[in-house]
């Protein structure tokens, strides 16, 4: 083996370390930021809990917080589903408003649509969530070429509501599983998209700094792209050149951090548990 081709092999390699590097990072902070949103609603019911508030108004306010916290929770997962590491964009309903969105707080339309199949096809899909974890059972992936993919109308952070008029809404993950599983034919799934809050310090770029200046650009599908700035030149949060005020904060990659996050994903996609797996 040449050297050039040992080099080229020693790049791919490094490539492919950085990019598990970032996924990790990139789970630890939705970690951190989630971890700290679910924290302030809990102060939030604590706090309740001390007033002299009794009835109908107390357990109205009680639901309020707990349906924010499980919301946010539910976007957590959409956002982990739809994050990092995809080869390409992930695409919305197209029936979906932004402005629209924005005043359902991310909640979209509930939408019907029907899953065309053949019986020797599963559905090509992957789910996460189920009242174990107080989530909706949410499609996770979607398999390029496979009914759910060709079907066009199923989305990755779609929450599937009923399949074939079984209500799915309270249960647990292993029974979506077998209830998706031994359907036949077409399936009719009531399903609606809940789009991940859009959070600037969620997506912000981040700088990795080395030692000789050079500055690496996380989260950047190009990451053959290096910087180098001269002198004591740094560069700023939003990616322009100045003199820093210190690296990214909030970033926290702690391994019980990335696991807190990802309980509620815990049962992904082990070949076990994927909806397809019954059916091909």
């Amino acid at each position: 083996m040449s050297e050039i081709q040992q080099l080229q092999r020693d790049a791919d390699r490094q490539k492919r370390l950085i990019a598990a590097l970032e996924n990790e990072v990139f789970g630890a902070r939705l970690a951190a930021k989630y971890l700290d949103k679910e924290l302030a609603g809990r102060i939030q019911q604590i706090q309740l809990l001390g007033r002299n508030m009794r009835g109908v108004e107390h357990d109205r306010l009680w639901n309020q917080l707990e349906a924010e916290i499980h919301l946010h929770r539910h976007k957590t997962v959409i956002r982990a589903c739809r994050g990092r590491g995809q080869t390409k964009a992930l695409s919305c309903p197209r029936i979906e408003d932004c402005a629209v969105l924005r005043k359902r707080k991310g909640v979209g339309e509930t939408r019907r649509i029907t899953l065309p199949k053949h019986p020797h096809e599963g559905l090509g899909i992957s789910i996460t969530g189920g009242s174990e974890h107080a989530l909706p059972i949410v499609i996770s992936e979607i398999q390029p070429g496979q009914p759910a993919d060709r079907c066009g109308n199923v989305f990755v952070g779609d929450a599937i509501l009923s399949v074939n008029g079984i209500d799915i809404r309270n249960v647990k993950h292993h029974e979506a599983v077998e209830i998706l599983s031994s359907q036949q034919g077409d399936l009719d799934l009531e399903v609606v998209f809940v789009a991940p809050d859009e959070d600037s310090d969620d997506e912000g770029t981040v700088m990795i700094e080395d030692t000789d200046g050079t500055l690496f650009t996380m989260y950047n599908n190009n990451n053959d792209r290096l910087h180098h700035l001269s002198g004591g030149e740094r560069m700023s949060r939003d990616g322009s050149s100045g003199v820093a005020s210190g690296s990214e904060g909030g970033s926290s990659s702690s391994s019980h951090q990335q696991s807190s996050s990802r309980s509620s994903t815990a049962t992904n996609t082990s070949a076990s548990s994927r909806p397809n797996s019954g059916g091909g």
